[in-house]
């Protein structure tokens, strides 16, 4: 049964909170689930803590929208990086389609700190890891980011966005509805996009895709030959014989 894209909104909390309230109910309107902390309907695992609930959402999203304000938010003891950071890298190491948006304030002043980072830029971020994740996402990893005032320059960036997703979603289903082939009809997931899409290089991917699900299809087998080869082959030996 078809069901509703759902959309994790990552940001920190008591300087966005009615940003997040703003996109939570934009969302539910055009019919996308949201998926926000504070929210009732956030899935919780209650053998997991805090932060690992909230990472562990990153993968069950369809869609990842990351919103960054002044505050870097609470750091995860175990690897260093704020809560925000690690979700939006979780969504990233997945492929999900991410949408991010910097306060214009921030970006505005970025070159400034690029120059001179041992500045005072207390009045715009409490932290200047912030610049940082901000500069890796633009510089690094190459990431379109949208400056924002409110929430209303989200939520129209967003329904522009979404427009076009959908219409490449459709561009898609009507391309594998001409070609019914049966190599198509075998292919899922990363691969049948790549089938479908067949842009430049597709061919070799598709072929390194294929062999990459394959050998993840055959996980458990390769598992239990390994084991195999560490422990040897087995022998019984009855008590009688050992004992002789």
């Amino acid at each position: 049964m078809p069901t509703s894209p759902t959309v994790t909104v990552s940001s920190t909390f008591f300087d966005l909170e009615q940003i997040r309230a703003d996109l939570a109910a934009f969302l539910d309107d055009i019919g996308y689930r949201p998926l926000l902390s504070e929210l009732p309907s956030f899935p919780i695992d209650p053998n997991a803590d805090t932060i690992e609930n909230c990472r562990l959402r990153a993968y069950e999203t369809t869609l990842f929208v990351l919103v960054v304000g002044g505050r870097y938010g609470s750091i995860d003891p175990r690897t260093g990086i704020s809560v925000t950071n690690m979700e939006y890298a979780a969504a990233r190491a997945l492929g999900t389609p991410t949408y991010v948006f910097v306060q214009r304030r921030i970006l505005d002043v970025l070159p400034v700190w690029e120059q001179n980072r041992d500045g005072d830029f207390s009045k715009v971020v409490d932290s200047t890891r912030l610049f940082e994740f901000v500069q890796s996402i633009r510089g690094n990893e190459r990431i379109w980011v949208t400056p924002f005032d409110t929430a209303a320059d989200i939520t129209r960036a967003l329904r522009i966005q979404f427009a076009y997703l959908f219409n490449d979603a459709l561009t898609i289903h009507q391309r594998a509805r001409r070609d019914s082939s049966l190599a198509l009809s075998i292919l899922t997931g990363r691969a049948l996009r790549l089938a479908l899409e067949q842009s430049d290089g597709w061919e070799y991917r598709l072929f390194f895709q294929t062999w990459i699900d394959e050998i993840s299809s055959r996980r458990d087998a390769i598992l239990a030959y390994n084991a195999l080869l560490k422990l040897g082959p087995a022998q019984h030996v009855t008590f009688e014989a050992y004992a002789a």
